[in-house]
């Protein structure tokens, strides 16, 4: 709408300068100062016609890009595809490709370093609690001389179906999980226990002892 309007005031103006000019070359002036006339009057022009142009392109400059524009600067790289923000599922094969073996002892004297860490650990299930799907584990993970299992980790696991085996207590396991710093509790006898803790999402029973 601004640039036609523009041109109309120009060719107003252009108009009624030449209007102007008429009755003064009647009146005699000679043509020097006509031209000088005309020559000002030329200069206005320009310069409303500069003014217009310098008007036009600042609101050009101005306006918002469209989105098409915005895309159109985008690198091809950071544009996220449709498979790329699909989160795509887990699977027991991701898992157990994550885990880490870390040493009870590491994860038991540095919880924080090793906190949301995927880690891994064979066992033998000492205590084995249940409440419908949701279990809870007492696991020892190092086996040490004449056959007899030490350092304990707490395990918090929900199974994946009411029909998976149930583990009990004797139980050789291999469990994937998240290591989720220590986990304290009270015992029967009242006192303080403080465990490396697990949350698994695989537990595999191996081998059943008596």
């Amino acid at each position: 709408m601004e640039a036609p309007f523009g041109l109309l005031g120009l060719i107003a103006l252009l108009t009624a300068i030449v209007c102007l000019i008429r009755p003064i070359a009647r009146i005699g002036i000679s043509s020097r100062k006509r031209a000088v006339l005309l020559g000002i009057a030329g200069v206005i022009l320009l310069g409303l016609a500069g003014q217009q142009e310098v008007e036009r392109e600042s609101t050009v400059a101005a306006r918002s890009p469209t989105q098409d524009e915005v895309n159109a600067n985008i690198p091809p790289s950071a544009t996220p595809t449709a498979e790329a923000t699909a989160s795509a599922p887990v699977t027991p094969d991701d898992v157990k490709a994550k885990a880490q073996s870390i040493a009870f002892d590491s994860l038991a004297r540095e919880p924080s370093k090793y906190a949301g860490t995927p880690v891994t650990f064979t066992g033998k299930v000492i205590q084995a609690q249940d409440n419908s799907r949701y279990a809870a584990y007492r696991v020892d993970v190092n086996k040490g001389e004449y056959g007899i299992w030490k350092d304990t980790i707490f395990v918090d696991y929900r199974r994946s179906s009411d029909t998976e085996p149930r583990i009990l207590e004797g139980d050789i396991v291999r469990l994937y999980g998240n290591f989720k710093g220590l986990k304290s509790y009270k015992a029967i006898m009242g006192q303080t226990v403080t465990l490396p803790h697990v949350v698994a999402s695989i537990v595999e029973r191996e081998t059943s002892t008596p």
